[in-house]
């Protein structure tokens, strides 16, 4: 009888609606496929703060600048906050998702205890915000972007004067 009333619980709770962890969208485990799921599996990084974000933090970074730039009016225009995603160096809010999935939680974290009633949205960004490649990814590019750009100068060296007005392979018939 408990197998039967064990069995019953899991045919319900495929049923209920749920929210996804990965993805935030709403979903019912029993009718998700491989696809459904489009989600980032790294954190936001602020780059004038250095410094990685929740999800709820930098919506909440990106809210305020809108608001600034709204309230500001024709004369004055904020900068915008510089926002990525780690896994992906992404624009937060303006590039997709790079992962394509299927709803609930990752499989690394499928095998693992889950208390009951654990916020599973909060465990899923903190597995995110541990993601070594995202880490390692994100801090490659901020030695790049943190480096001047370095500019190439094209010298004519033969003093030969170089034609643009015919191309070269007009010049060969």
């Amino acid at each position: 009888m408990q197998q039967e009333r064990d069995d019953e619980n899991k045919r319900i709770d495929d049923e209920t609606v749920k929210k996804c962890p990965k993805c935030l969208q709403n979903y019912i485990p029993s009718k998700t496929n491989y696809g459904n799921c489009h989600y980032h599996d790294g954190f936001i990084f602020d780059i004038d703060q250095n410094t990685p974000l929740s999800n709820d933090q930098a919506q909440a970074i990106a809210q305020k600048a809108k608001l600034l730039a709204i309230s500001a009016g024709s004369g004055e225009h904020p900068k915008p906050p510089k926002l990525m995603w780690a896994c992906c160096l992404g624009l937060y809010g303006t590039d997709p998702p790079c992962q394509v999935g299927i709803c609930g939680l990752p499989e690394e974290l499928k095998g693992r205890p889950i208390e009951m009633g654990q916020d599973q949205v909060a465990l899923v960004q903190q597995h995110f915000m541990n993601n070594h490649a995202a880490t390692q990814k994100i801090r490659k590019f901020m030695e790049t972007y943190k480096t001047p750009p370095t500019t190439t100068r094209i010298t004519n060296t033969t003093r030969t004067p170089i034609s643009m007005s015919v191309p070269f392979y007009a010049s060969q018939k």
